[in-house]
């Protein structure tokens, strides 16, 4: 009875972890002040630049329990695509392969925004940020620079923050201003 208590409970901290990371993802700020686009591809690159954040703290993290929450986060990304793509009214046989996508995108956007903010590179951010979030779009030098400050501070704030508040969903992002 005990392992099943537990998961029930690790299921409902990542529950609140992905919401957290939702509720951060979809400030107006970000489309207003920030000049991220407002439409599918804006919303699903916010969420992967916010769980590439979060995903960056489990990897550095010597907790035993962070790989499992690494993957737990992960399966729940991939099941919450799932079901979107499927509201969206995709069917099955693209579904799977339209989310193994999504999947391999995180990948390499966690790469990029990771390479960057360890080696404290902010041009290779700049570039990372550009070519995902703006979609290679152009992009105003202060939208640009507040992005690159937002993510500085977001990983900074979450360095600093213990394994266990932030997977209570209590992740200190930094606030977006708003219009």
């Amino acid at each position: 009875m005990w392992l099943f208590s537990k998961n029930k409970q690790n299921d409902r901290e990542i529950d609140a972890l992905y919401t957290a990371i939702l509720t951060q993802a979809r400030q107006p700020g970000f489309y207003q002040k920030y000049a991220v686009k407002d439409n599918e591809d804006g919303r699903f690159d916010l969420l992967v630049l916010h769980l590439s954040l979060i995903f960056m703290i489990f990897k550095k993290s010597k907790d035993k329990e962070a790989p499992r929450y690494f993957r737990q986060l992960s399966e729940k990304f991939v099941a919450d695509m799932d079901a979107s793509l499927r509201e969206l009214g995709a069917g099955d046989l693209g579904v799977a392969r339209r989310v193994k996508f999504m999947a391999g995108a995180l990948n390499g956007r966690l790469l990029a925004y990771e390479t960057a903010l360890n080696n404290d590179d902010r041009e290779a951010l700049k570039n990372a940020l550009v070519k995902n979030l703006y979609r290679g779009g152009p992009v105003l030098s202060p939208q640009m620079e507040a992005m690159i400050q937002y993510v500085e501070e977001a990983y900074e704030r979450l360095k600093s923050m213990s394994l266990i508040r932030i997977i209570e969903g209590k992740a200190n992002f930094p606030d977006i201003p708003q219009a």
